[in-house]
């Protein structure tokens, strides 16, 4: 079964599943991995290693200007190629004590060649990310105090922007010479809490208070970049609606969320 969605945002809920059929062959991957473990039980720590590579077969693209939604002819706007992947994978942590931690690294590469898509030669997929770092850590302040953080950094996701413009009869429109050509903004968190149980004494049953401020520093993560849209005589950005005598149209981006608090009561038994 194949996710189909000609999108990046993980915001997206148009999303189509489709079998694999006798248009759509089915995807698969032969993967060679090695992995090394450590661990050092003296001091609580754990070391987890993993190198990977992978052939991809039949793997989906979609042809220039798909269109996606309400399409009884989906399956048209599908391409298939191979690809391959390879990465690292390091992570370290501390398990017990009373401060506890992880530090996850990981580079990883996917690249895709399907013919007729970018001159049929490779391009990232998404899911191509250089760089992605991941920390968190646990402090217990007393025994039934505990603060956290946890901080991600990753490379932004790729996505194909226009590599050129043209006018046809007084509109403008996007020339997207190239496959995953441009990669968003690196993607920036952290996260800080609290948590307080409520009970005295450790057992079966728990009941806690947490506080967390998820994205401290309210750091504005893209989640959808467009090119619809001019500058109005406000200096704001608006979608025109007259597209005969259109202005040039300019990259805008919007983000879901900046700080977000919460506070929650949960129960364990």
């Amino acid at each position: 079964i194949n996710q189909i969605n000609n999108s990046i945002s993980p915001f997206n809920s148009l999303e189509v599943w489709l079998p694999s059929g006798p248009n759509i062959r089915a995807q698969y991957a032969d993967i060679l991995d090695f992995g090394f473990v450590k661990a050092w039980p003296d001091q609580s720590i754990d070391l987890t290693t993993d190198v990977y590579y992978k052939k991809l077969y039949n793997q989906l693209g979609y042809s220039n200007h798909a269109e996606m939604f309400l399409n009884p002819f989906l399956e048209g706007e599908l391409r298939q190629g191979g690809g391959r992947a390879w990465g690292f994978e390091f992570l370290l942590k501390k398990a017990r004590g009373r401060m506890t931690w992880q530090l996850g690294y990981a580079y990883s590469r996917s690249l895709l060649q399907i013919a007729g898509l970018n001159n049929s030669k490779e391009y990232p997929s998404h899911q191509d990310r250089p760089v992605d770092i991941s920390v968190s850590a646990d402090y217990r302040i007393r025994p039934r105090w505990t603060i956290n953080l946890n901080a991600v950094y990753t490379s932004g996701m790729t996505l194909s922007t226009p590599t050129g413009f043209y006018y046809y009869r007084g509109t403008q429109v996007p020339v997207y010479a190239e496959q995953n050509n441009d990669r968003l903004p690196d993607y920036k968190r952290l996260d800080v809490g609290s948590a307080w149980r409520l009970n005295r004494k450790e057992k079966a049953f728990a009941h806690y208070f947490t506080l967390t401020l998820y994205n401290l520093f309210s750091i504005r993560n893209y989640a959808f970049l467009n090119f619809n849209k001019i500058v109005g005589g406000d200096g704001k950005f608006i979608v025109p609606g007259d597209r005969l005598n259109m202005p040039t149209q300019v990259a805008t981006y919007r983000y879901v969320y900046s700080l977000i608090p919460s506070f929650t009561y949960s129960l364990k038994f």
